[in-house]
């Protein structure tokens, strides 16, 4: 079964933060399957 999670930051300071705060989502999501998991980032520029 698929599992999507989104994280839109709208304060920047929150970005080295970004690991820890995705990772916890990837982790709900675990018990869904064990095909894959994985994360992108998108930045400006």
């Amino acid at each position: 079964m698929c599992g999507i999670v989104g994280l839109f930051l709208k304060d920047p300071t929150l970005e080295p933060e970004l690991g820890r705060l995705t990772a916890g989502m990837l982790a709900t999501l675990s018990d869904r399957g064990p095909d894959s998991a994985g994360f992108a980032v998108y930045g400006e520029g």
